[in-house]
């Protein structure tokens, strides 16, 4: 990947960024943007006070505590670089503070809310519920504001859930499917949205549409380093890929991705997708030939989880350790 391809993206990337954030009340003055809905500051102390930070852990050279306080109250307003600035140090991104006043004072759709709905339905084998969010998105009795085609990916999405909790395919999945695929393949520089529809289909794509967002994804995935949510959804639909190569014993494809995962900068806040990827690698030993280790392997990131406190992701985990070690 060229400097210039890179400076471009880069730049591209700051661009949206900014829009995105345009999207909610703030103005343009003459030398300075100022965030001027009082909503903001009290968003922001909601996040702040979550994280038990204190005004003065937060305050340094460039904005004091007083000035947090006051924005938190709606008594003053934020420069969008001092804005910017405080939340990185909260370690929250400009999307995440978004879909948080989002969730809190729009009535328009969310897609943080309605990914966490799903998840635990899914995680919980909640099939009632997933069915009863497929319902609400078919009648648009909550999500009327969503565009058409919007809807109709996100019903794949619920669909597809429901798909890995009983095995039942959805209607018509191989033309609906080819849909979304033909929207992915069309857009040249993929957000949150894509990764997120990328990520949760992946289950319903074949070998060559993955193999065919795989090459052209995953070659500039480290760009997207500039938003951590976004890569780390990214990330997951990699690992969403490579878990459905292995389901459908597309090994040859599955190697493929994993080394690629052997190039990528995790950082600690990526470490469970990073042992994600090392349970694939068990799977994938598993699958070659070397049952013990790879069990061993998959045993190992089963008990890392547990051990963290993520049950529901254990359960899957040790659904496949107990198939594997039964098949033959």
């Amino acid at each position: 990947m060229s400097n210039v391809v890179q400076k471009k993206f880069k730049f591209s990337y700051n661009i949206l960024r900014f829009i995105y954030l345009l999207i909610y009340p703030i103005i343009l003055q003459k030398d300075t943007y100022k965030m001027k809905n009082t909503n903001y500051g009290k968003i922001f102390n909601i996040i702040r006070t979550s994280k038990k930070i204190s005004l003065s852990e937060l305050a340094d050279k460039d904005i004091s505590r007083s000035s947090i306080s006051q924005f938190e109250t709606g008594k003053t307003i934020l420069s969008v670089d001092k804005f910017f600035h405080s939340l990185e140090r909260m370690n929250v991104t400009n999307e995440e503070f978004s879909e948080i006043y989002n969730y809190h004072y729009l009535r328009s759709f969310s897609l943080y809310q309605f990914s966490l709905d799903l998840s635990n339905a899914y995680y919980q084998s909640d099939i009632r519920m997933l069915k009863k969010i497929l319902n609400s998105l078919k009648d648009g009795a909550f999500f009327s504001d969503l565009p058409s085609q919007t809807n109709h990916f996100l019903q794949l999405v619920v669909e597809a859930y429901i798909y890995r909790s009983s095995n039942k395919l959805p209607e018509h999945c191989i033309s609906r499917t080819s849909q979304l695929f033909n929207y992915l393949d069309r857009v040249t520089i993929w957000g949150l949205y894509e990764f997120y529809l990328a990520s949760s289909c992946a289950c319903l794509f074949n070998k060559k549409q993955l193999e065919k967002i795989g090459n052209k994804i995953l070659p500039h995935l480290a760009m997207y380093n500039y938003s951590s949510t976004i890569y780390t959804t990214a990330l997951m639909m990699l690992h969403n890929m490579i878990y459905s190569c292995l389901t459908n014993e597309f090994l040859f494809l599955a190697s493929t991705f994993l080394n690629y995962t052997n190039s990528l900068k995790l950082s600690e806040r990526s470490l469970l997708t990073k042992f994600c990827f090392t349970y694939d690698k068990g799977y994938l030993l598993v699958l070659l030939g070397k049952k013990e280790q790879g069990l061993g392997l998959m045993n190992q990131i089963s008990n890392i989880f547990n051990l963290v406190g993520e049950t529901n992701i254990t359960k899957i985990m040790e659904k496949d350790i107990l198939f594997l070690k039964n098949s033959k």
